[in-house]
């Protein structure tokens, strides 16, 4: 089973069934003999688990509820100096793609000095492989621990409304008044809701498809303006071992130039992903919830036809099943993961 609630059990025993799922995910992907692989993968899994949590905070103890999202944070930040140097390289490579052999040549001395420094890294910066391995057991038992005071879609509601409420929030601050800060702040809110999202996504497939899809694309844009972030404060810190006046000038311009795009593109996409109220929002999906747990069985898993209501198109089916199309999609991007040949079985599921 994906990372997403079942129409056919309370929410209450979803939270359990779902953290169980991820903890024994991350322990698998923790012995993946590719370690840049194994970090990835096993940071997912950290990064759900804490949107489950998120998603139950309300109705969670607080102080239980504070003491393993932090725990959960420090294990995901014992990984990331890795990550974040693979990072590097691969932000460097995506400026290549666009530069001229003037700034390639720079951004390839760059390169290869970021590449050294991974290759020359102090044992002290790489994950220690059994403490992590134990550190994530620890975790499954204190999340089996936990007990959401709720039972069903109040297990999520609040949680839920919260996150989204805190994106919207941040959007708006963002849009006031830019920082970096207040950037990476706001990914991680939005990466917190569309987590969210997946997992109340078997109430209607397609539909939540459509927002899934949007808020991935948001995070991945608002994630690589970070990464250009951090790699213009390198170019202007360690970097100057590699570049003169000239190089730094060069790679920062060609940094500055698509952090501007990138920026533009983020509130774009923000202001259709956070264009409802809060409230207004959670009261769809509480009542989309109740209507999918209504169907019977057999109809809610059963196929329609694409060309049987043209206008609604697949939105409508409330199985959500492959080769049916969005319709009304704010992005055509968007849709196609819906589109056949793209779609995931059923639900799509989060990564």
């Amino acid at each position: 089973m994906g990372f997403r609630f079942k129409k056919q059990e309370d929410f209450h025993n979803g939270f359990a069934r779902i953290a169980s799922e991820q903890i024994a995910r991350a322990t698998r992907e923790w012995k993946n003999s590719d370690r840049a692989v194994a970090v990835h993968e096993t940071r997912k899994c950290l990064k759900r688990l804490r949107a489950l949590l998120a998603i139950a905070r309300p109705v969670l103890e607080p102080q239980a509820f504070r003491a393993e999202n932090v725990k959960l944070r420090d294990i995901a930040r014992s990984l990331s100096v890795s990550r974040d140097r693979q990072v590097m390289l691969e932000t460097i490579d995506s400026l290549m793609r666009d530069a001229t052999c003037e700034d390639a040549a720079w951004l390839k001395r760059l390169r290869e000095l970021a590449s050294r420094e991974i290759t020359d890294a102090p044992a002290g910066s790489v994950p220690n492989v059994k403490k992590t391995a134990k550190a994530i057991v620890e975790a499954g038992k204190r999340l089996a621990a936990l007990e959401p005071q709720a039972s069903g879609f109040d297990v999520a509601a609040a949680g839920f409304e919260r996150t989204y409420r805190q994106g919207r929030e941040r959007m708006v601050e963002l849009a006031a008044a830019y920082s970096v800060e207040a950037s990476h702040d706001w990914r991680k809110r939005v990466q917190a809701h569309w987590r969210q999202l997946s997992l109340l996504a078997p109430a209607w497939p397609a539909y939540f498809q459509t927002r899934i899809a949007l808020a991935r694309q948001l995070s991945d844009a608002l994630g690589h303006e970070h990464d250009l972030a951090v790699l213009a404060d390198y170019v202007r810190g360690p970097g100057v071992a590699a570049l003169d006046e000239d190089g730094v000038g060069a790679v920062s311009r060609l940094v500055e130039a698509r952090q501007e795009a990138l920026r533009q593109q983020t509130l774009c996409d923000g202001r259709i992903l956070f264009a409802d109220p809060p409230k207004s929002l959670t009261k769809q999906v509480r009542r989309y919830w109740a209507i999918a747990g209504e169907w019977p069985k057999a109809v809610a898993s059963t196929p329609r036809r694409a060309g049987s209501n043209r206008k609604a198109g697949a939105v409508l089916a409330l199985s959500g099943a492959p080769g049916q199309r969005v319709a009304g999609s704010p992005d055509k991007r968007l849709a196609k993961s819906a589109a056949p040949g793209h779609a995931r079985k059923n639900v799509p599921e989060e990564s």
